[in-house]
């Protein structure tokens, strides 16, 4: 359908869109005769004309240039509501003042008397999407019309600039004249009915070009006026329900604060009303330990503040403040009437360990009003207080507020600021509506959370005398389970007994807060006494100042039962507050309770297993150690319905020997198992029976680790240590007859190969090979006999050298049964060898006899070749992407272990860029370390791998680092812990530095590397021997023995295997990092100019990395930037 609207709309509603640009020129040639007596055309154009003619009035008058300035200041505001709707960061601030002002634009353009009626219909279409906005409560929805609005002011303001622009074009129009021909026309044809239904094809055509028709204008559902709404309804409309991030952060009693922002300027203009809000729980162990709780008057929770720089208790410091005090929440305001600055009032806790809290807190004409949420209680207090205008606005959220108190320690989510007409809520039923409705309490912390961690697979041998500790925690922060508990076989060998020996204990305190008896030392714990008792042990905080009780002890009596397998359970379950400890044993299943238990909310366990520091170690066997969280531990799956001895475990996969005369290449199976120091199991026995067998052997590829599977401190101790065993004994004792047909020991610098001569009555012949450096290095063992030849013959290839062989001259009885047994500790006579076995064969029959060189590459290396290395690729591993800051006074932070637990890297490095914050340095601060010796194992540097890859920064000599490693000398636990050499920085460690240091174990060589400002250096470490291990662990910036960094760490990374001991970084890395407090900042689309040494420099997004690197290195003091960074 053709559009009713004339020419004027050609010009008006099209004019803006460039391709559609008709020339008012054009409309004076028309030439109206044609048209014929089409009568709806004639009226059309009239009106067209006339509707112009009132546009050249509206222009001529003056009005054009106040509506455009009018237009102008709504976009202004419009586009900041914009941006403060999309100020997207942790704590979302939400200015209401904005709305206010947008309510006084609608009022002002409601004033505006426009007897245009186009200009006019535009104006109120402007005017009802701005009250569609003032009064929309859905955030998105409140986004959307706001970008409508925008998009439409801007394509108004574009049309009237083209009408200002066209005046002369208008004026020139002789509009009586047009106007008064198109009246005589249609006079004309009033007179003449059937002559304006006369139209040829081509009339038709022109005026389809001249009058277009337009796409559908945005469609809104009208209401009569906004002033029908009354006053209260107006009001609530305002409101909106503001939410905040959703993401929980840590906050610490010593850290500087979460949150810190600033409003001002036009922000806060003519602002009356304001508040803010947060979810927040207090933990009394985490993130730092309150050993003695709630012991301090007061915790600084929050404040808001117009003074800047602020005090504490001057006027105006305390806007609208919050501390955490041993009575209760405490809301602190200012009275300007009656000069008070600290107005208080309290409201008082219980129980507040680990519980969501949400805390409102809000002004508006001479009233605070604060709002505690706790659990499903509401507390409302309010405060008479008149507040000055303020022109300067800041909240400060979290820490130790100016180190003038101890920081709220705990947890907080969400949290919102609220500036302007709606922040304030004083009523139950507003505070549902407009803050919990889209601020919704953290969801439980065991929530599709549960999880089962085997902390020890298969039989292990524990010896009360034994002196390291038995130490799994989960060191990375991860939930805060509200159901945890162990669960484990246990089986007691005879011994002369102490008091008490440990079978396992957790505990929520670290090396250096445990001290046994102190709350939470014995989170779960049992000990085994000489009183034919298992002793259960947990505690219990009795309120939220450090009172409690240790130590809540019951017993069960084991009737003799512990030297056989039973089960021993213990678990906490947060939400009944309750401690459940079981025994299962053979016959029997003992059950005990412990009610009203109160445990602390913490997400890191320490769990020790058959010994801590405190107790002798549990003498016997434990097998199948589980922790679990999330989950109830009583149920089948920790009930086994089988004894550990019948257990599946991983074997050594070996095929079943038959009969063979002709010499082959066998090709095994190349799974690898682990075997372990103190495994009681063997990995492989293999049984075979036939009528005669006349030649025999066996082969695998082993490799000695001395700290895998489990770390042996001490190195090889023992003089003797099983690796395997040939016998013809059903049942075998060790040096009796047919025990040792082919045995393999691994002695003290030497592999010793056995056999017997049944004639001369020997069961002990044997030989042996020497070795030298064997950790992680992969040896060939063949070991094999002829009753042909009467002769034993052994080989030892170590990688990629010659094989060494022996040869033992031996008569053995005729055999028709055969047991091999492979790793274990040999009926617990030895202990087993620590490391890795792989492809292994078993053969029978005349060609199973190998006693050449030529013979065993043929017929056993050539299809069974040195296992690859499954560390062939780079890895990298980043534990900080861009920047973290660190502090003097920091807790200890829990180690991170490295991620890929199946590789053995010959390489390796950690490397990252440092920047300290001055402040007086102590003698030693930890830049990082590397080591291998987890938890409580690590002395610093005691032991060889405190110290695998560690740097300190001291201000000796003008500021040194220090780097330092370790070398063991033999494997018999001899070394250096710690090697350590200097590079001197020159003062330079409060500018950017990048710290490299690296690992060759194939050269020996570990290498540190630190990039200065101005300056390269680097350092050497030849003939350095690290131990073979799969798992690394890191402590960055702090650890338990040193003071911590004091500044910003970045880009740190671990880098493993391939090339990772080459100083090689990618492009992200190549760069210092930038420094971005919380939360992170980008660029808005719109132009911004920083001010850097009087440079002006426009901001993109691809040179911000490069502005704030100048703003934080360059020397000069101008660094003011004038730039509008938006958080993201």
């Amino acid at each position: 359908m053709i559009s009713r609207v004339a020419a004027i709309w050609v010009l008006f509603e099209v004019l803006i869109a460039k391709s559609h640009l008709i020339n008012i020129q054009f409309l004076t040639q028309i030439d109206i005769e044609s048209y014929g007596c089409d009568h709806t055309k004639l009226i059309e154009t009239e009106e067209g004309f006339n509707q112009l003619h009132q546009t050249l009035q509206y222009v001529q008058n003056g009005q054009i240039g106040e509506h455009i300035n009018e237009l102008r200041e709504l976009q202004v505001l419009v586009k900041r509501e914009l941006e403060e709707q999309n100020f997207q960061t942790f704590v979302y601030l939400e200015n209401f003042q904005y709305s206010y002002l947008l309510k006084q634009k609608s009022d002002s353009l409601g004033r505006i008397d426009i007897t245009n009626k186009l200009i006019s219909h535009q104006f109120e279409d402007i005017r009802f999407l701005l009250n569609q906005i003032i009064k929309t409560l859905d955030k998105q929805e409140r986004v959307k019309s706001c970008e409508i609005l925008s998009k439409k002011i801007d394509n108004f303001l574009e049309e009237l600039a083209e009408i200002e622009g066209e005046r002369e074009n208008l004026i020139d129009i002789n509009y009586e004249e047009v106007i008064s021909k198109i009246q005589r026309i249609r006079n004309k044809c009033n007179n003449e009915p059937t002559n304006y239904l006369l139209q040829s094809k081509a009339e038709q055509t022109q005026l389809k070009d001249i009058f277009i028709e337009f796409p559908d204008q945005i469609k809104v559902e009208k209401i009569d006026s906004i002033n029908l709404i009354d006053l209260n309804q107006e009001q609530m409309a305002s409101k909106l329900c503001v939410s905040g991030q959703s993401s929980i952060v840590d906050m610490s009693s010593s850290q500087t604060s979460v949150l810190d922002i600033k409003v001002e300027d036009d922000k806060i203009r003519g602002v009356n009303e304001y508040g803010y809000g947060y979810w927040i729980r207090w933990l009394t162990r985490w993130p730092e330990q309150q050993m003695k709780g709630i012991s301090e008057p007061w915790y600084f929770i929050s404040r808001l503040t117009k003074n800047d720089p602020y005090d504490n208790i001057s006027m105006g410091d305390r806007v609208l403040a919050i501390w955490l005090g041993q009575a209760g929440y405490t809301f602190v305001t200012n009275d300007v009437k009656s000069e008070n600055p600290n107005l208080q009032i309290t409201l008082p806790y219980e129980d507040i360990e680990g519980v969501w809290t949400y805390i409102h807190f809000s002004y508006k004409q001479g009233q605070a009003v604060g709002i505690l949420r706790i659990e499903d209680t509401t507390k409302i207090v309010a405060l008479d207080a008149l507040h000055e205008q303020p022109n300067f606005l800041r909240l400060i959220i979290g820490g130790s507020d100016l180190n003038q108190y101890p920081g709220f320690n705990g947890q907080i989510s969400s949290p919102i600021f609220k500036i302007g007409d709606g922040s304030f809520v004083n009523a139950e039923d507003e505070f549902n509506k407009f803050v919990m409705a889209c601020n919704h309490r953290p969801e439980p912390d065991c929530r599709d959370k549960n999880e089962i961690i085997s902390l020890s697979q298969g039989i292990k041998k524990y010896d009360s005398s034994q002196p390291e500790s038995y130490e799994h925690f989960d060191n990375q922060k991860k939930e805060f389970p509200t159901l945890y508990g162990v669960g484990g076989w246990y089986k007691w060998v005879e011994t002369v007994q102490q008091p008490e020996h440990l079978a396992f204990r957790i505990t929520i305190n670290n090396q250096e807060t445990n001290k046994n008896l102190e709350l939470g030392d014995r989170t779960l714990a049992v000990w085994l006494s000489d009183k034919q008792l298992y002793t259960f042990s947990t505690y219990s905080y009795q309120n939220m100042f450090g009172v409690g009780q240790s130590n809540i002890v019951k017993n069960i009596d084991h009737k003799n039962k512990h030297i056989q397998w039973h089960f021993i359970s213990f678990q906490y379950i947060r939400e009944t507050r309750q401690a459940s400890g079981s025994i299962i044993f053979k016959d029997e299943k003992i059950d005990l309770k412990f009610e009203n238990v109160n445990h602390y909310l913490v997400p890191v366990f320490r769990i020790f297993i058959g010994k801590d520091q405190f107790y002798p170690g549990f003498n016997g066997y434990i097998a199948d150690f589980k922790y679990v969280t999330c989950q109830d531990l009583y149920n089948s799956q920790f009930h086994p319905s089988y004894m550990p001895e019948l257990a599946n475990h991983l074997t050594l996969p070996i095929q079943i020997p038959e009969l063979n005369s002709e010499y082959h290449c066998q090709i095994s199976d190349h799974t690898t198992v682990h075997s372990a120091y103190d495994d009681i199991q063997p990995i492989a026995v293999v049984e075979v029976t036939e009528n005669l067998i006349e030649a025999y052997g066996y082969s695998f590829w082993l490799r000695y680790l001395t700290r895998y599977p489990k770390p042996m401190y001490q190195g090889k101790t023992q003089p003797w240590y099983f690796v395997s065993r040939l016998t013809n004994n059903l049942k075998y004792s060790d040096t009796e007859k047919g025990d040792r047909l082919l045995g393999i020991w691994q002695g003290q610098e030497f592999y010793a190969f056995f056999t017997e001569d049944h004639k001369n009555n020997n069961q002990n012949l044997n030989e042996q090979i020497k070795y030298d450096d064997i950790e992680g290095v992969w040896t060939y063992f063949h070991f094999s006999y002829s009753s042909t030849f009467k002769k034993a013959v052994g080989f030892v290839k170590y990688s990629d050298q010659e094989p060494q062989s022996v040869a033992i001259n031996a008569d053995h009885q005729a055999i028709i049964y055969l047991k091999l047994i492979i790793g274990g500790s040999d009926l617990s006579k030895y202990p087993a060898i620590n490391g890795q076995f792989t492809k292994a064969t078993f053969k029978i029959g005349s060609a199973a006899f190998i006693d050449t060189i030529d013979k065993l590459n043929s017929y056993s290396l050539e299809c069974n070749p040195q296992p690859q290395e499954c560390c062939d690729q780079y890895l990298q591993q980043i534990f900080i992407q861009d920047t973290q800051k660190f502090q003097e006074q920091m807790d200890p932070i829990p180690e991170i272990p490295s991620n890929y637990q199946d590789k053995f890297p010959n390489e390796y490095s950690v490397s990252g860029w440092f920047k300290w914050e001055p402040t007086r340095m102590d003698q030693w601060h930890l830049a990082f370390r590397l080591h291998i010796n987890k938890g409580e194992t690590n002395k610093n540097d005691q032991i060889l791998g405190d110290r695998t890859l560690a740097a300190w920064v001291s201000p000796s000599q003008d500021g040194i680092y220090a780097l330092s490693t370790y070398s063991y000398q033999n494997l018999n636990g001899n070394g250096e812990p710690n090697i350590v050499q200097i590079i001197p920085q020159d003062k330079q460690e409060t500018k950017w530095h990048f710290i490299l240091f690296s690992y060759n174990r194939v050269t020996r060589i570990a290498e540190g590397y630190i990039k200065f400002q101005n300056k390269q250096e680097s350092i050497h470490f030849d003939k350095i021997n690290h131990f073979l291990v799969p798992q690394f662990y890191l402590n960055i910036g702090i650890d338990s023995f040193y003071k911590s960094w004091n500044g910003y760490i970045g880009k740190f990374t671990m880098n493993l295997c391939a090339e990772a001991s080459k100083l090689k970084l990618d492009q992200d890395y190549i760069s210092p990092p930038a420094i971005n407090s919380f939360p992170n900042f980008y660029v808005t689309e719109t132009m911004e100019t920083c001010l850097i040494n009087t440079k002006v420099v426009e901001i993109t997004q691809e040179n911000l990395r490069n502005v704030i690197h100048a703003i934080q290195e360059e020397e000069t003091q101008e660094k003011v930037c004038f730039c509008s960074l938006m958080a993201n």
